[in-house]
């Protein structure tokens, strides 16, 4: 298989606040501060597939290695350079799976949008590397995508509001949908209000 001919070797991925990405050379993250801190960053290694969320619920699966190694004094790649997605699309969030998993159907992605609809699907929906893109969860008009998270299926989800109202539950109140659905209301939120 792919993972038994590809060498085991550990890296961090970054992406930049303008949404660029790149990973270290080595299993050790770049500086966490200063004016070109990363915005988010991820450790995986090269048996891993790297999911990219955009704010709009689209999603692109690429191999690990697809992204470029930083050099010195650079941010990185426009995630259009290398995923089937547009120049205008926002990252959100960032995961990784591993490429060949027996684990995948006890996992879960959770996504949460900034008007309180959650998703859960199952990890072994997901489909592998691809020149596609794909729907991750259905956002709805006037709304965006706000987090993605992985779960191990028995977690408690906790939701907190700009206006300071929260709810936490377990995750598996939410049953498990397919990649087209849009979710269920995950909170009630006031004119205004707003996931945070």
């Amino acid at each position: 298989t792919q993972t038994d001919v590809m060498p085991l070797e550990n890296f961090w991925v970054e992406v930049s606040e303008h949404g660029l990405l790149s990973r270290t050379e080595v299993d050790v993250p770049n500086r966490l501060g200063g004016i070109n801190s990363p915005w988010s960053m991820m450790r995986t290694n090269t048996h891993q597939t790297v999911f990219l969320v955009t704010t709009e619920g689209k999603c692109a699966a690429i191999h690990s290695l697809s992204i470029p190694q930083q050099r010195q004094g650079e941010e990185g790649v426009q995630a259009a350079k290398i995923a089937p997605l547009n120049e205008h699309d926002i990252l959100q969030g960032v995961f990784a799976i591993p490429l060949e998993t027996d684990e995948a159907e006890s996992k879960y992605v959770i996504t949460v949008s900034r008007q309180g609809m959650i998703k859960r699907s199952n990890v072994g929906d997901l489909p592998g590397a691809s020149a596609a893109s794909f729907i991750l969860a259905k956002i709805n008009e006037n709304d965006e995508l706000f987090e993605v998270l992985l779960s191990s299926g028995n977690q408690d989800v906790l939701i907190t509001t700009a206006r300071g109202m929260s709810i936490r539950f377990n995750e598996e109140e939410v049953r498990a949908m397919g990649l087209v659905a849009a979710g269920v209301n995950a909170i009630k939120l006031k004119n205004g209000d707003y996931v945070i």
